[in-house]
């Protein structure tokens, strides 16, 4: 590494700061995966023997900068969590935000969620937000790499091959440079099968922009429909990977899923 590159990469970890938060937005009700999910969370069941939850936060704990974990639940669970956290597996102070939604017709969304995490913890530094269920093979480091070599935020994006099954997800179009240039949310008819998961570097700038988003009226239930809002605001780079993702959201997803595991 040159001299000129090692300052370039010195003069990035200033700008991005040294500390970050990480939001785990789990307060969906996963009224799909009933029965399973009657009295349990979903980020909390089961995976090879440990709770999925676990599973992400083993990926988060690769990132130093990370200081404290948010994880938001809803009033039916969010003691679940606590109990959980008192033996979770990391040097990282966890918070368990409640909601206080009570069912899936008066759930916040998870950007309504996201909203509430922030502004509860006031955070105005770099954001690391991962789904609940969301399991990966990537290295996080790698991602939260790439955003910083871009000076930007970031989405990473997975290459599923199948059209119909992108139909499900936020379809991403990136340019030669890795930029989001296009992201419709669960489009009727997918142009490419490369699509979002819920890993998200959001910098501090574009953190403070969720207010504005909902502000200006915009759903709040969707993660997708903020970056597809955001990235004809403030760039937003897609980190392409290969390996293993899992979305759980079907009893059959999470029996594939157990069954790998």
């Amino acid at each position: 590494m040159t001299n000129d590159e090692i300052f370039l990469n010195e003069a990035h970890i200033a700008e991005f700061g040294k500390f970050m938060k990480a939001i785990i937005p789990a307060a969906g009700y996963a009224t799909r995966l009933y029965p399973l999910t009657e009295n349990m969370p979903k980020a909390l069941l089961p995976v090879g023997g440990r709770p999925m939850l676990s599973r992400i936060v083993d990926k988060i704990n690769e990132i130093t900068e990370v200081d404290e974990i948010v994880i938001v639940s809803n009033d039916r669970f969010a003691s679940h969590f606590t109990k959980w956290a008192q033996t979770a597996m990391t040097d990282k102070n966890i918070h368990v935000i409640n909601d206080g939604t009570k069912s899936d017709n008066d759930r916040l969304g998870t950007i309504g969620d996201i909203a509430l995490a922030v502004q509860a913890k006031n955070i105005n530094e770099n954001l690391l937000i991962v789904g609940g269920d969301n399991l990966f093979e990537f290295s996080i480091t790698d991602f939260v790499d790439f955003a910083r070599k871009n000076n930007s935020s970031a989405l990473a994006v997975f290459d599923i091959k199948n059209l119909p099954l992108a139909s499900q997800f936020g379809v991403v179009t990136l340019d030669t440079s890795q930029k989001i240039v296009n992201f419709i949310e669960k489009p009727t008819q997918p142009r490419s099968s490369l699509v979002a998961t819920l890993c998200y570097f959001l910098k501090k700038e574009d953190v403070a922009l969720i207010g504005q988003y909902l502000k200006e009226g915009n759903k709040p239930d969707r993660a997708g429909d903020f970056i597809a809002w955001l990235h004809k605001k403030s760039p937003v780079y897609g980190f392409s990977f290969s390996g293993n993702w899992f979305d759980i959201g079907t009893p059959e997803q999470y029996e594939n899923v157990c069954k790998l595991f």
